[in-house]
């Protein structure tokens, strides 16, 4: 597909050409990853296929040892009932010689007891055998995976972020993908389509995917968001008491018994993680609406040719409700359309149907009455020259994983995997920027030149700032007083520039969780009034700030690897925890308020051999 080319039906265009041109990309980088390290296939498939059998023989070896040791066990518990019922015995014949059963069962249990120590001793003599002889096959076994992961070790120091990325934009080059998030895209989102600053101290990113289509960009970000909710806590208390029933000789005491149940309604933060597609676009810039999904997809034609027209008879109420009123919701005379796209907020006509043409509808259709990959599983806003797709499928799946996800000891497993991982990669990201693609005036109104300023306080936005900060161990950033089993909240407040380096404060957000208990009072069955407890948690907000430099080093994941030994001394030094991702190395230091020192950029350079 060249460069000029558009994609007007995205899901014909996938299911014919993409798919299969996406995949083949897929399966020829990873090849080619293969040839450039010379990892062997046939080598490495014969020791793993000797590291498994080593392994099932290991686990057969610990699993008789498991059993024998429940034999064991199993023994040890007969014993001391066989040696506790026979001392009862004995003692009652003691008390009364004529009961002479009871010396034969004594006896006989005693008996029993010597047969089952002897049982003990047994299976604790081959237990011991078994779990001796389990060491030699253990170290056969890491052995037979050791010559696995030699075999890997080349190809596992290639794998890099981003590569997924990097085989979407080679099958597809109108979709351009960036290496990170810059400032010059973060700029022009800001300045020309009205894009939030992520000044929000209720919400921190955690990754971004960023691009453009014929010079209009987007991204697609992973936001944690905390709201405050109420949640409500249930304590129980059982009583008791004694009543009397009936008369006269029939009169007698009667226990009755009764759970209380309290509830209470406390404050508490609740978390949640959002994905969504964010594009910027001055194609219909002063129209805005909203639209959710309808589930065509999950109907067959006679469904769904019965649910368009009960819906269009809908659609001609609210049309003839707005022209009453002097203007308003006029439809564009497809009823199908209307009703599965839905957008019944629009607030400009006009504008509505220069983006929703012929075309368009006919392509969007598609989309939401198919269901293959995934239907009409997304919400889709538009707020003048933004416009975000917020997809189903996109929520729990992770556009920005780490390179280690890929590594293995097994070729045929780490190619599967990694294959397996571009295909949902690229599927998922296409089919959130699908309904996008499926409006030609997004693509044929490509925005005027921008020109960039250098405006921002540092080399890198603070988008990228919280996504680098949430990839260090949260413990880095936590105030002491914030319970552990609360997410964090970070935030870049603050950045100064060096040279290459930005010195952000991150202000970490979080909570002191504090168990309480309040006691309410409910009156119960025995006519009194009882307190009945109600354990609850108590969330304290609390926040402190630590400085982070962060600096790309313009390196790959390999050559982090190999600059560690030199990186690891320094920060052996200084105390600082490091993290690296998409070529960006930042340093930070739990309770580091004061600053880092500005000279850090110098001695990034030096480690990793880069000019000034």
């Amino acid at each position: 597909m060249e460069k000029e080319d558009f994609i007007y039906q995205p899901h014909q265009t996938f299911e014919t050409e993409l798919k299969r041109q996406y995949h083949d990309t897929a399966v020829d980088f990873f090849e080619d990853l293969v040839r450039k390290t010379g990892t062997d296939a046939e080598t490495n498939r014969l020791h793993v296929g000797e590291y498994r059998k080593a392994e099932a023989v290991y686990e057969a070896a610990q699993k008789k040892w498991g059993n024998l040791k429940g034999l064991r066990t199993m023994f040890i518990v007969f014993t001391v009932i066989a040696f506790v019922v026979s001392v009862i015995l004995i003692t009652i014949f003691i008390a009364n010689t004529a009961q002479w059963g009871f010396i034969v069962g004594g006896v006989g249990g005693l008996a029993l007891c010597g047969l089952s120590i002897w049982g003990i001793a047994s299976f604790n003599k081959k237990a011991k055998n078994q779990k001796a002889g389990l060491e030699p096959l253990e170290s056969e076994m890491e052995a037979k995976l050791a010559l696995c992961k030699a075999d890997m070790t080349a190809l596992n120091s290639e794998f890099d972020w981003n590569m997924a990325a990097i085989i979407m934009e080679k099958a597809t080059p109108m979709i351009d993908l960036d290496p990170y998030f810059s400032n010059k895209t973060f700029s022009y989102l800001v300045n020309r389509f009205g894009f939030p600053k992520a000044e929000d101290e209720d919400t921190s990113v955690l990754g971004i995917v960023s691009g453009n289509i014929q010079g209009n960009p987007f991204i697609l970000e992973k936001v944690l968001s905390k709201t405050m909710g109420m949640k409500t806590y249930t304590g129980h208390l059982t009583i008791t008491w004694v009543e009397y029933v009936g008369s006269g000789k029939d009169r007698h005491a009667v226990t009755r018994s009764e759970v209380l149940t309290a509830s209470i309604s406390k404050e508490c933060p609740y978390y949640s993680r959002d994905t969504r597609l964010i594009f910027g676009s001055d194609a219909a810039p002063n129209l805005s609406f909203s639209r959710s999904p309808f589930g065509a997809d999950k109907m067959n034609a006679k469904q769904r040719e019965k649910a368009w027209k009960n819906g269009g008879k809908e659609l001609d109420k609210l049309q003839t409700k707005a022209s009453k009123k002097g203007g308003g919701y006029t439809k564009i005379g497809n009823d199908e359309f209307e009703v599965f796209w839905g957008a019944k907020d629009r607030d400009n006509e006009v504008e509505f149907r220069y983006l929703f043409s012929p075309l368009a509808q006919v392509s969007l259709l598609e989309l939401l009455e198919n269901p293959e990959p995934y239907g009409d599983d997304f919400y889709f806003v538009k707020d003048k020259r933004l416009t975000s797709v917020a997809s189903r499928h996109s929520q729990h799946f992770d556009y920005c994983p780490p390179p280690s996800f890929f590594r293995d000891y097994c070729l045929d497993d780490c190619r599967e995997r990694f294959i397996r991982y571009c295909d949902n990669f690229i599927m998922g990201l296409y089919f959130d920027l699908a309904p996008i693609l499926a409006i030609p005036a997004y693509q044929s109104d490509v925005t005027r030149d921008y020109i960039y300023k250098d405006v921002l306080p540092g080399n890198y936005n603070c988008y990228e700032h919280e996504i680098v900060a949430n990839g260090f161990n949260s413990d880095v950033f936590r105030p002491e007083s914030a319970s552990d089993d609360v997410p964090l909240i970070l935030k870049a407040t603050g950045v100064k520039k060096n040279g290459d380096t930005d010195i952000v404060s991150i202000k970490a957000h979080g909570f002191n969780k504090i168990s309480r208990v309040e006691y309410v009072s409910c009156y119960g069955g025995d006519g009194h009034y009882h307190s009945v407890p109600v354990y609850w948690d108590e969330y304290i907000p609390v926040s402190e700030s630590a400085s982070m430099s962060m600096t790309n080093v313009n390196s790959t994941q390999k050559q982090y690897r190999g600059a560690l030994g030199a990186l690891d001394e320094y920060l052996e030094k200084t105390g600082f925890s490091n993290h690296f991702e998409r070529g960006f190395l930042a340093l930070a230091k739990r309770g580091c308020k004061e600053g880092i020192d500005p000279s850090i950029n110098d001695k990034l350079n030096a480690i990793f051999n880069h000019k000034e």
